[in-house]
Parts: C-alpha cells; sequence; structure tokens
C-alpha cells in the first residue's frame, strides 16, 4: 500500500481558522465600539476580546497591540465618513442644493453613528499624546472634501448666492461643531436645559438652526437684509 506523502505546511499557523476578514472586521467593531465609550485609556484589550470572542494572540496578530488597533478604529471611522461624503457627489450639483445635501448629510450622519463623535472625543482627551497625527491616510482623505467645499464656495460666488470671503476650512470646523456638540453634550445639556435633546421633533429643529446659521453667513450681505426683510413684513 504507497505511503501518503506528507504534506508540507510553511508560515504561520492560522488563528482564525482561515476566516481572516470577517474575524478582524468583528475585532475593529467591537474594538470602536469600546474605545468610543471608554476612550483609549480606559477601552480594555480583554473586553474587546470577549466581545469579538476571539483569542488574545489574534490582536497582535492583526493589528500589532493597543495603540495600533485604536488607531485602525480612528481610520476606520473617518473613512466611512469620508466615503459617505464622495458619494454624494456634491460637484455634480449646483452649488446651493449641492450645500444643503452636504449640511443634512453631516447632521445625518453624526447622529446615526455616535461611535465617530466618541472616537473622536477620545482622541482629543489624548491631546499631544493623540495617534491620529501618525495617519497619513485620514489626511489625504480630508484634503479632497475641502476642495469640494471649495469649488462649491467659487461657484456659489459666481452664481451671487454666496459670499466672496468665505474660509472653506472655518466653514467646514462651524459645519462639524454645529452637527457635533449637542450630541456630544447631550447628557450635560439635556439636564441643565431640562429639555430632551434625543427627541426627534427638537433634532428636526435644531437642523433648521444649523441650516439658518450656515446660510446666513454664506449668503452675500444684500441677500440676508432683503431675507430679514421678507421674514418681517417690510417691503
Amino acid at each position: 500500500m504507497p505511503r501518503k506523502a506528507k504534506v508540507r505546511r510553511t508560515g504561520r499557523p492560522r488563528l482564525d481558522g482561515g476566516k481572516a476578514p470577517q474575524t478582524r472586521e468583528r475585532i475593529l467593531r467591537c474594538a470602536i465600539r469600546e474605545f468610543a465609550q471608554q476612550g483609549f485609556r480606559g477601552g480594555r484589550v480583554e473586553r474587546i476580546v470577549d466581545d469579538a470572542g476571539v483569542n488574545l494572540r489574534l490582536i497582535y496578530h492583526y493589528f500589532g497591540g493597543k495603540q495600533e488597533l485604536y488607531l485602525a478604529c480612528l481610520e476606520r471611522v473617518f473613512v466611512e465618513l469620508r466615503r459617505a461624503e464622495h458619494a454624494l457627489e456634491l460637484r455634480a450639483m449646483p452649488p446651493l442644493d449641492a450645500m444643503r445635501k452636504l449640511i443634512d448629510f453631516t447632521f445625518d450622519h453624526l447622529s446615526r453613528h455616535p461611535e465617530f463623535i466618541g472616537m473622536v472625543r477620545s482622541e482629543n482627551q489624548l491631546g499631544s499624546k493623540g495617534v491620529l497625527r501618525r495617519s497619513r491616510l485620514v489626511r489625504t482623505l480630508t484634503a479632497p472634501l475641502l476642495v469640494i467645499i471649495e469649488d462649491l464656495l467659487e461657484r456659489g460666488c459666481r452664481d451671487g448666492v454666496f459670499r466672496g470671503d468665505v474660509d472653506a476650512v472655518q466653514f467646514f470646523i462651524t459645519l462639524q461643531a454645529l452637527a457635533t456638540v449637542h450630541i456630544a453634550n447631550r447628557s450635560t445639556l439635556s439636564a441643565i436645559l431640562d429639555a430632551n435633546l434625543a427627541d426627534p421633533t427638537w433634532l428636526k429643529a435644531r437642523r433648521r438652526h444649523g441650516h439658518e446659521v450656515l446660510f446666513s453667513y454664506l449668503s452675500p450681505p444684500r441677500a440676508v437684509k432683503r431675507e430679514r426683510r421678507t421674514l418681517s413684513g417690510e417691503r
């Protein structure tokens, strides 16, 4: 009876049963939830391992360690946001419509993805020890969005619907602030204002307020005066 040929095994042994993409993704999702809620310092790899149902060695196998896993989580939430923004195809739209769509999208995405706000809050808590500056990926993803905003502002200025001195970075930061402050500080603001900032009706009013603030700033001075006269009933 012929002898069976020996199978030669090479390379690193598989720790995940051959399901690398699914396993890595599950670890990443559990880690995002952990770091968004507990921050980098409070986040525990042991809890991530338990939630993901994996062996501790897989954290180091896929990511190298806690800090590298944390950076991968930061990159993931930014990649998802920037990809969704790119899918809006704002350059193909008239500037007013495109700006409305960008504002609505930003409010919607951040409301539906509090883990993004949690990850950003965690990174800011680290201050100078934050790791996001190590990511070239996030910077390269954000720069095109600023180019798109600049394009909208320039086209809107030529059409006479936007003022001509708007700084794209300042506008971007203001949009982010308007869309996040009531989520990031929901508990404290709800308590001191005796209001439910999670109420859908309140959130709709918040979005309208965001539109009013941003478009009041974007509109040329004469357009703002005309709109105010219309609202007051003057001719």
